[in-house]
């Protein structure tokens, strides 16, 4: 079964206010501020996996007194200054001497460290579970970009054979594959199967600045009939700013 684990929690803030609150929980707060919220986990829950979305955060949580936990705390990244969004999946140990949890969350955005999200706890797989459920839409999306990056593919090699040309189809075949990978990374639960988030937000933004680059070929190859020097010129200006910002 899936606990909802929203009650009981208390918040304190650098300046050193503190007050008992329920989760969800939103509040204002200063870009970098240390906000720390802390719980007791009932006895039953020992060895069960905490899952919570968070956003723009870095986070560390403890344990009696000990980290079990981190995420984006010590992550160098190319591009922005937060690891994103991410549904972590946090394994409580089965001996603990109290249970006390103190979760400590920071972010370079004003308002978004004291603003968070719901948690369960549960055993890891129907925590995996639940959250697949939640998300079937999301997961049906990727599916279908991914089928139809497939079938443009084999329509480019179809009209290739038969026509001599692709009409740019296998540039929309490629545009639709990127799509595919940024929807992937942006279920927020890619982490369940590679933990490295700092790679997922480099491929997110390198992922969107491919998207025109494949896109503007099949527009010019597809769609206009008349070739366009402006297009190309546009075109070959993107990849060398592409190029250099990389």
């Amino acid at each position: 079964t899936v606990k909802d684990f929203n009650l009981g929690w208390t918040i304190t803030r650098e300046n050193g206010e503190s007050k008992e609150i329920e989760l969800p929980y939103y509040d204002t707060c200063q870009a970098d501020e240390l906000v720390v919220i802390e719980n007791i986990i009932p006895e039953e829950f020992w060895g069960k996996t905490l899952s919570f979305l968070t956003a723009d955060k870095n986070i560390r949580i403890l344990i009696d007194g000990k980290v079990i936990y981190e995420f984006g705390v010590n992550d160098e990244r190319s591009f922005g200054t937060t690891p994103g969004s991410v549904i972590n999946f946090i394994d409580i140990p089965e001996n603990l001497e109290e249970g006390r949890i103190r979760i400590e969350l920071t972010s370079p955005y004003e308002n978004y460290g004291a603003c968070i999200d719901s948690m369960t706890l549960a055993d890891r797989d129907i925590s995996i579970l639940k959250m697949i459920e939640n998300n079937y839409f999301k997961y049906a999306c990727c599916f279908l970009i991914l089928v139809a990056g497939i079938a443009f593919l084999i329509l480019s090699i179809i009209q290739r054979i038969y026509r001599k040309s692709s009409d740019g189809m296998e540039y929309l075949c490629v545009f639709c594959f990127v799509s595919f990978i940024y929807y992937c990374i942006e279920t927020k639960s890619m982490n369940l199967f590679y933990g490295n988030q700092t790679l997922y937000s480099v491929i997110v933004f390198f992922s969107l600045m491919l998207l025109p680059l494949f896109f503007i070929p099949y527009y010019t190859k597809g769609i206009v009939i008349k070739k366009s020097k402006t297009l190309n010129i546009f075109h070959w200006a993107y990849v060398v700013f592409l190029i250099l910002s990389t």
